[in-house]
């Protein structure tokens, strides 16, 4: 199974089931973090993902395509869906630097340099873009 990282423009950078489920997202300056495998394969198991991270907003909705789940956090966003008629991990955003991700022993954390990404993430790297609306010093590199 592959899984893909997606820059801005161009094609997907694929990295390995087994590279993506080693992926930690966690809570800076505390010991809370979890596996995105672990992530990945919960199953509605929400109490073990709140635990894991110390999330305790949590919003389930159904709608026509089913229930979504969305735990939230100051800086993170995890939204689990069951569309597919069992518990489907749907996204994850982390949008400040109270979180982290971590892949192969490197923590990058929102506002950390860019080149941070270059060895990890090399072809999303290359193939980052100047944010239009935003400060002209700043990259975009969606994963």
């Amino acid at each position: 199974m592959n899984l893909d990282t997606y820059s801005q423009i161009g094609d997907p950078e694929i990295i390995s089931y087994d590279v993506f489920k080693e992926i930690r997202i966690g809570r800076v300056n505390t010991q809370k973090s979890v596996k995105l495998g672990f992530m990945y394969e919960l199953n509605g198991n929400w109490s073990s993902l709140s635990n894991s991270l110390g999330i305790n907003s949590v919003a389930c909705d159904t709608q026509e395509s089913g229930a979504w789940c969305k735990f939230q956090d100051n800086g993170l966003s995890i939204v689990y869906s069951d569309y597919s008629g069992e518990d489907t991990f749907a996204s994850l955003e982390i949008f400040n630097n109270n979180f982290f991700y971590e892949i192969s022993g490197v923590k990058i954390k929102v506002g950390d340099n860019i080149s941070k990404v270059s060895n990890i993430h090399n072809k999303t790297y290359n193939n980052r873009h100047k944010v239009p609306f935003a400060n002209p010093d700043e990259y975009q590199a969606l994963l």
